[in-house]
């Protein structure tokens, strides 16, 4: 979500201060080319009436859902249960929550499984803010009621064999990289316990202070450094690092 300061940021339609308490509309990334002549909204806060009220709106609100369920498509813990050219509608078990964004706005509307069926029928229970919201569910309520009438039926509609797909492949990529950041880690220490031992058989005198005195940090888990005890200088015995160590005696 883009970054704000309610009182100090500025709406990127109008310009003015974004006031406390005001209704605002907000976006999450950067899915446009900077080229486009709607780039600067991307990842930026405006008034929800300037928004709704906005000519640009109807374009930027279909090119922001469209990048929004580009998105689910790579994420395993929301799955689409419904995509056709006027609303997105996703969902997490796990959350037990619904998602919906209508195209013609781009305003996402979060529901709970236990309040799903009571919004179908009657949203202003949750959101009413502006004539543009009715006019907009007013559109896509018949389709959901439709569809998705109950969230058994919305978590059903998703393919979470491909969702678990993803999930794995995820953590495949997360152990790999843990793999890959133990070795390092392994490497790192090796190096610096071997330059420890070089410190026990030479004089040599800290690049930084001249010090004539270290101390070895070690921790579990943790990069392993040579310490000056003068002026706090780390080394982890990088060929580099050498060459700046010299023997006084």
């Amino acid at each position: 979500m883009a970054l704000m300061m309610q009182g100090h940021s500025r709406c990127s339609i109008c310009e003015e201060i974004l006031p406390e308490g005001a209704s605002l509309f907000a976006t999450s990334g950067v899915w446009l080319t900077n080229s486009h002549p709607l780039f600067r909204y991307c990842d930026s806060v405006m008034h929800w009436n300037c928004y709704a009220t906005w000519e640009g709106r109807k374009e930027f609100a279909r090119s922001y859902a469209e990048f929004c369920a580009e998105n689910e498509r790579s994420n395993p813990y929301w799955g689409m249960a419904y995509l056709d050219r006027r609303v997105l509608v996703t969902v997490s078990p796990s959350r037990k929550e619904i998602k919906v964004m209508p195209f013609s706005t781009g305003l996402e509307y979060s529901v709970g499984f236990d309040g799903w069926q009571a919004w179908l029928k009657d949203p202003r229970q949750v959101y009413q803010r502006h004539p543009l919201e009715s006019e907009t569910l007013a559109e896509v309520l018949p389709l959901l009621r439709r569809h998705l009438p109950h969230p058994d039926v919305v978590v059903a509609a998703v393919d979470w064999e491909a969702k678990q797909r993803l999930l794995d492949e995820e953590e495949r990529r997360n152990e790999a990289q843990q793999k890959a950041h133990e070795r390092s880690l392994e490497e790192h220490n090796e190096r610096c316990s071997l330059f420890w031992n070089l410190f026990q058989d030479k004089s040599w005198a800290c690049p930084k202070c001249e010090n004539l005195e270290f101390r070895l940090s070690e921790r579990a888990g943790k990069k392993s450094f040579v310490i000056c005890r003068r002026c706090g200088a780390m080394f982890s015995g990088t060929e580099s690092e050498k060459r700046q160590f010299s023997d006084p005696n």
